[in-house]
């Protein structure tokens, strides 16, 4: 009886957790559309998330956070280092416009050649591109919330419409957990 319960418990945990993920989208969505603006995505995904990637907790995402955030983001295995896959996986999707010229290859990112980029090569590799600067429109070196949300608005709007509809969400809510 007691394996019973804790088998129950469990799948009950998950069917909440699976339900609290499908209605996600309405925590985003207070006009009740089929999508979620910039505006009511940036508030939202920064009250839920900003706190997690500012990672010296002093209320400032700066571009070492960022980029450790995303290295977590992209190590999708959770090994903590990237295979060749995982790296090409992360640049297509989370690198606007990626071109290796731009960024560079796997092996410019494997400084040690070992066949893995770890989170210092990942920090050092991605420092040397236009990445930040793209997220930090005001140029002052820290990204605030607005400034966050609107960088994962522009990732998550996949087809650059100026919103993101709920198939968008569902795509991308499950990979920006770190």
């Amino acid at each position: 009886m007691k394996y019973i319960n804790i088998i129950l418990a469990v799948s009950l945990l998950s069917a909440c957790q699976e339900l609290q993920r499908e209605d996600s989208f309405d925590n985003y969505n207070p006009e009740d559309n089929d999508y979620v603006t910039n505006d009511d995505f940036s508030n939202v995904f920064s009250q839920n998330n900003y706190n997690d990637w500012d990672i010296d907790e002093d209320e400032i995402v700066n571009n070492e956070e960022l980029y450790r955030g995303f290295y977590k983001v992209w190590d999708i295995n959770k090994d903590e280092k990237l295979n060749e896959k995982e790296w090409a996986y992360g640049t297509e999707h989370y690198l606007d416009n990626f071109q290796g010229e731009q960024y560079g290859y796997f092996s410019d990112w494997d400084l040690d050649s070992d066949d893995w980029v770890e989170v210092e090569e990942f920090v050092n590799a991605i420092a040397d591109t236009p990445y930040y600067s793209g997220w930090d429109q005001d140029n002052d070196n820290e990204l605030d919330p607005g400034e966050f949300g609107e960088g994962v608005f522009r990732i998550f709007d996949e087809n650059e419409d100026e919103r993101i509809s709920r198939e968008e969400f569902q795509e991308w809510s499950p990979k920006f957990e770190i």
